[in-house]
């Protein structure tokens, strides 16, 4: 499977999955909400409705949750984040682990990219992605994957 091929699956994936996700966490709260209020006697019907809905949402999600992870490549990614709180800029090194759809063999701890490779530049572009949507400012030191 071409990385084209992956990411476009991987996207297909996801437009069905984010809507019945989101569902599913709407559920998840108003049963939680129901299930913890006072009156739970009076809940007792829509509690089990609810309960019924998000078995069947699991039973939906569960397979394409594992198609997509199974097309998904693991990458360990170090970065440097700076968070600014009460007008004091701090610098943060974090290490974590991330699933992403374009697949390319990178060690930066042991060689230099090559960015004039149009799959590690994608790669480059979905981590920064990824990362923009927590943190205003951050650096990556180092991707590899495993």
């Amino acid at each position: 499977m071409t990385n084209q091929e992956r990411r476009n699956r991987i996207k297909d994936l996801s437009d069905i999955i984010n809507p019945l996700t989101n569902e599913k966490f709407m559920t998840s709260l108003r049963y939680n909400f129901l299930k913890n209020s006072n009156v739970r006697d009076e809940n007792n019907d829509e509690v089990k409705t609810l309960t019924q809905r998000l078995e069947e949402l699991t039973a939906q999600l569960n397979p394409l949750l594992t198609e997509k992870r199974r097309l998904q490549v693991k990458y360990i990614v170090e970065y440097d984040e700076e968070l600014l709180q009460n007008g004091i800029l701090t610098s943060v090194s974090n290490k974590r682990e991330f699933y992403l759809s374009t697949n390319v063999n990178i060690d930066s701890y042991k060689k230099t990219p090559d960015y004039t490779n149009v799959d590690i530049l994608t790669l480059i572009s979905e981590i920064n992605d990824t990362l923009s949507q927590e943190y205003s400012q951050f650096t990556i030191q180092h991707i590899k994957r495993l």
